[in-house]
Formats: structure tokens, sequence, C-alpha cells
């Protein structure tokens, strides 16, 4: 502790004496002491709630185009300053789970909304960015088609990339989730790098197929074989930035939480965005995957430590669209709506 010498009235050192002597200080100068704290954390959550950054989150929206315009027109009234989109962008009903058909959405439906949104916002001087990134459902063959179109659109693709939000907040993206019982297996990777999934997890499928170009290739996964992880991934993704500034949105939701829950109670989140959490303790995650887990739950948040977790919990199959709003300077402050 340093000392630092000060001149004060002879009105203030009578009422600090004043307070001694009720026995609510043991000094004068523990009184000045308190007085200070006071005055600079007052000063400090003043100037956190002026200051704001609206973000707009959801996530699984699996091509409905209905509960996207909702979406966004619940972004432009509110005026947000970012909008994220946590995978799971297209359609996934078996007419359209193919990948030319995913394209064609993107092409015709998606993009058109997004760049309309960018460019309404720009007419009213608003800069307002939308974060999106593919999720389990998404064939990543079109991945190619939707990096071509970003730059010119409103957009950026946030998967296994590291981008500045705002200030000195920085955003994460991550797709992949651990095995599942799906035959589609572009998103999946083995969850930790010293455990089997057998421990954890039940009903997966190791086998299935992968997009590449037009068609598809068989993959089968080497339970074995623990180079290439979701954990490794995230350890490396979070190199770039300081936790504690770090928005990460993360489509799986960590596991055994009341985040991860599917319809029969059964938690089936990842291990590894659990321990990445809890080691490297970041600002904010945001996740999807699990469309039930909210009705489940009935929680939106939960934290770990000091990391603010939310899954958006949205069911793609009616009109209605969940979705987080949240000030970046207080997320613990943030609300669920279904509209």
């Amino acid at each position: 502790m340093q000392t630092l010498q000060l001149r004060l009235t002879k009105e203030l050192i009578k009422k600090a004496q004043e307070l001694v002597d009720q026995g609510l200080y043991s000094n004068k100068s523990e009184v000045i002491r308190d007085a200070l704290r006071r005055l600079v954390f007052n000063e400090e959550l003043k100037l956190k709630e002026k200051r704001s950054f609206l973000i707009l989150f959801s996530s699984d929206f699996h091509g409905n185009i209905i509960q996207y315009k909702k979406f966004f027109i619940k972004a432009y009234e509110d005026k947000v300053d970012a909008v994220i989109i946590g995978g799971d962008i297209a359609p996934k009903d078996p007419k359209h789970r193919i990948i030319k058909q995913q394209r064609i959405f993107l092409e015709k439906h998606l993009i058109p909304l997004i760049k309309r949104f960018y460019n309404k916002n720009n007419k009213r001087n608003h800069a307002c960015l939308t974060y999106l990134m593919m999720g389990n459902d998404d064939f990543k063959a079109n991945m190619a088609f939707l990096e071509k179109h970003e730059e010119k659109t409103g957009f950026k693709i946030i998967h296994n990339k590291c981008l500045r939000l705002h200030e000195n907040f920085k955003i994460i993206g991550y797709s992949y989730v651990p095995l599942t019982p799906f035959v589609y297996k572009d998103w999946e990777k083995l969850d930790l790098t010293n455990e089997n999934e057998h421990i954890k997890r039940k009903g997966f499928i190791v086998e299935g197929k992968k997009s590449r170009g037009n068609h598809y290739i068989k993959v089968r996964f080497d339970l074995k074989k623990r180079t290439n992880t979701i954990e490794r991934d995230l350890k490396r993704l979070l190199q770039c930035s300081s936790p504690s500034k770090t928005v990460m949105v993360i489509h799986a939701p960590p596991y055994n939480t009341s985040l991860d829950l599917a319809s029969k109670g059964e938690h089936v989140g990842s291990a590894a965005v659990r321990k990445i959490i809890q080691e490297k303790q970041p600002y904010i995650t945001l996740h999807g995957h699990i469309h039930e887990t909210v009705d489940i739950s009935k929680k939106f948040l939960e934290s770990i430590n000091k990391t603010i977790c939310m899954s958006v919990g949205n069911d793609y199959m009616g009109e209605n669209v969940a979705m987080i709003k949240f000030n970046i300077y207080n997320p613990a402050s943030a609300e669920r709506e279904v509209i």
C-alpha cells in the first residue's frame, strides 16, 4: 500500500472523525480510503451503464425464411450494432437436404436478405454487420460460395476465425460439434484429446459422409486417433485474443449444463467446449445446436465461473423465432425473446 498526502477542509476532517466516533471506521484514513473506493466504483458503474453495443443472436434457422425475416426486422427496429447467427443456416428438409439446393437457398434467399438489411442500415448511417457461420446440418461444400459474397453483402464468416467485433472485443466462431447419430459428418469431430467418446456420449455413429463439390464421400472416424479434436482447435483459436475480451460463438453448447439438454433429458453438449470455458474463461459464449434445451431446462443463460454462456434454443419447425439480445458491456442482463 502506498502513502498519499491529502489536504482536507476542517469540515471534512470533522465529518470523518464523527464517523470514527460512531464506530463505523477505525480511523480517519479508513474513512478516506472507503470514500475514494466508493467514488471510483460509482463512476465506473455509471460509465458502464452509459456504454452500449447491442447484439442480437440466434441460431438453427435451418432455412426457415419466415424466421429469418422476423429476426432481421427485430434487428433493424431495435437498431442493434451487430447480428450473430450461430450455425445451421440452410434448409434440411428432405427436398432441400442436397448440396445444390442449400446453395440455391443461400444465393436466392439468405444472402439477398442480409444485403437488404445491410443497405437499409447504411441509408440511416448505422453500421451493423452480420456475423455468421455454418452448423452441422450445412454442407461445407458451399463454403466457397458463401465466402465469395461476404465482403460485398454486409456479412462476415466467423468459423475458425478471430475477428474484431467492437473496440477491443473480438469474436471467434467454431462450427464443429461432437459425433452425432446423423449421417452427414461435414462439421463433426472427436471431442476431447484424451478421452474416448464412449465415456460421455451414447448413440453416435462413426461412419457417414461428407460433401465434396456436388457429391459425397464416405468417411469413418477412428476413435483411437485423437490428434484432430475440438479441444485442440479451440485452444489454438483462443491464442489470438485475450479471453476476457472474447465472444466465442460455438455451435455446440458446453456439456452437462442447462444449455445442452436433448428431448429425453440427456446431456449432449461438448465436453471439450466446457473444458476450454473452465480453463480459459472467455467473456461470453453463444451456442445453438440443441433446439429443445431451453424448453426443457427453462434457462438460456448459465455462468461457468466468470464466463457467461447462452444458448438460444430456437425451434426452426414453426414460424416463431427465438433470439437473445444483450449489451456487450452488460451481458448478464441479456433477454431471450420468442417472436
